[in-house]
């Protein structure tokens, strides 16, 4: 229930299972994400280098939302960057 900070690559991975990383302090340089539910939440800007979800994806980010590879989602996505693009 701390912060996470990541300058690189984030690889996360709970096969079967769900991540929640929603502290509205996070930073991540790039994320990697498995698992069945994901929720996360970034202070900065949000790129997903690769996303295979399960279930649902849940993005808040306080910047853009960016992906710069491929996002596999097999239910409902949401995506929250107010005031800033989701690409």
């Amino acid at each position: 229930s701390g912060n996470v900070m990541v300058g690189g690559l984030a690889t996360i991975t709970a096969t079967g299972g769900a991540i929640s990383i929603s502290s509205g302090t996070n930073n991540f340089g790039t994320l990697a994400l498995t698992g069945t539910n994901i929720t996360i939440t970034e202070k900065s800007a949000t790129d997903l280098t690769s996303v295979s979800a399960s279930g649902t994806l849940s993005i808040t980010s306080s910047g853009a939302i960016t992906d710069s590879g491929e996002v596999n989602v097999d239910s409902n996505v949401t995506l929250t960057a107010t005031g800033n693009n989701i690409i």
